[in-house]
């Protein structure tokens, strides 16, 4: 009979497509159109990754293996759901805006579309009419706001003072007030050295007033600068006729206003000895530009940058570098104007004035030296052309320039550079005297004076 065999081969076909389904739950390879959960997928061909993402109610591992991005308790929720206390869909905050129904006061928005209110403002939704303010646009009325000036949507305070952490200058310890005494940005409740002095302080005789020297005239717990009365006599500074010297009785033996005890100007600038900056020097103005205590007419480094005043370029103002661009002898940070020094200060070149060339300064030689002729200008890296020339010479010299003429472009910075082998010499041939004249001309216009392109400069030359 057929029909036995038929049946074998049905059996077969059954237990060939049960192995293949098997082989492919073991860890075949899976496809996404297979009717089965395999591979990466979180549920029948989707999720995972690999496969499209799965529907509202499908198993899920993570949000990105859901349609609607939102993965909870491993169950995929619906695509926009405005009732799954999940911010997904176009929900402009949870469960409102966008397809949802409008969001309350405060919630964030996209447009005025999102809000009961409709008014959308800086993200944020408010009532009608708006009339607050929001300084830093972060969506809180100033009022409301814990950070009026600086941006925080999430109005974290961590330590409840009513300060947001983003503007708290200490954002762990409440202070309320946000008291900064010496103005470093670090509150004064958290900061180690509050009046900035740099004594801490559990050591600062004067914490809120600053005093790096720690002077306590009256050995108290009280610096003087914070102490009201400095030599402990029972008398107020303000009030006491010798403030430095403990003075109970007050006495005052002539008519100023100095007690006996503390009454001596050794100087005679009319500054009492006890609070006189420079005792031994006359100086009535107590003139004290570096503030160490010293007056200037007796400090031998004014600006305390490390430099004696008899060698520093700017002595009353602080520049350990001794910077000197223009090489006039004064430091950059107190020098007035710049006009580059060749050699002379009366003869310095001022790139903010015509066009001007040196040739530099009178000099005396050995006749049959080589003299170099250089260029100086002030302008720098411009092209010129030059011509040097003898206008004056002893009788019966015969010498001549070499290289007298051409023309330059390159300088450091108004010291100019002759192109190889083209530097321009003299050498004297007989004793007396020689004027040297530099002529030139810019080839192009002059970019601050255009109609001032030529120039001209002398020197006297004494050959012995």
């Amino acid at each position: 009979m057929l029909y036995p065999k038929v049946n074998v081969l049905i059996f077969v076909a059954l237990l060939l497509a049960l192995s293949v389904q098997a082989c492919s739950q073991a860890g075949g390879e899976a496809s996404c159109t297979d009717g089965i959960t395999n591979g990466a997928e979180t549920d029948v061909d989707c999720g995972g990754g690999t496969c499209t993402a799965c529907g509202g109610g499908k198993d899920c591992g993570e949000g990105s293996d859901c349609a609607s991005g939102t993965c909870t308790d491993g169950i995929c929720q619906d695509l926009g759901g405005c009732e799954d206390n999940q911010l997904n869909g176009d929900e402009t905050d949870v469960d409102c805006g966008g397809s949802c129904d409008p969001c309350a006061e405060g919630k964030y928005c996209a447009s005025d579309a999102d809000c009961t209110s409709s008014t959308c403002y800086s993200g944020s939704c408010k009532s009608w009419p708006y009339t607050g303010s929001d300084y830093d646009e972060d969506g809180f009325d100033d009022d409301l706001d814990n950070c009026v000036f600086v941006a925080n949507r999430d109005q974290v305070d961590a330590d409840s003072d009513q300060a947001g952490d983003a503007c708290d200058n200490c954002v762990e310890q409440a202070n309320q007030n946000q008291l900064d005494n010496d103005g470093d940005l670090m509150g004064d409740v958290c900061d180690p050295d509050i009046d900035g002095d740099t004594v801490g302080n559990d050591l600062d005789n004067c914490p809120y007033i600053p005093n790096l020297t720690q002077v306590n005239t009256d050995v108290d717990q009280f610096g003087d600068a914070c102490d009201e009365d400095i030599d402990n006599d029972g008398w107020d500074n303000i009030e006491d006729n010798c403030p430095f010297v403990a003075n109970p009785d007050q006495l005052d033996s002539d008519p100023n206003t100095y007690g006996a005890a503390c009454n001596s100007d050794l100087d005679a600038d009319g500054v009492q000895d006890f609070v006189d900056n420079c005792q031994m020097v006359h100086n009535p103005g107590q003139a004290d530009d570096d503030l160490d205590g010293i007056g200037d007419a007796c400090d031998a480094d004014m600006d305390d940058d490390g430099l004696l005043n008899e060698v520093d370029n700017c002595p009353q103002t602080a520049n350990a570098d001794q910077g000197d661009s223009d090489r006039d002898g004064v430091g950059d940070v107190c020098d007035s104007g710049f006009c580059y020094v060749v050699d002379r200060v009366d003869a310095c070149l001022d790139p903010t004035s015509a066009f001007t060339v040196y040739a530099g300064s009178d000099r005396v030689m050995s006749t049959g030296d080589l003299l170099t002729l250089i260029i100086w200008a002030n302008r720098e890296n411009k092209e010129m052309e030059y011509e040097w020339s003898v206008i004056e010479r002893p009788s019966g010299s015969q010498t001549t320039i070499t290289n007298a003429s051409g023309t330059v472009s390159r300088s450091t910075p108004y010291d100019y550079h002759y192109d190889d082998r083209k530097t321009a010499t003299l050498t004297p041939d007989i004793p007396g005297e020689y004027i040297i004249k530099l002529s030139t001309m810019l080839v192009q216009p002059d970019e601050i004076y255009p109609d001032k392109n030529h120039a001209s400069a002398q020197f006297s030359l004494n050959a012995q």
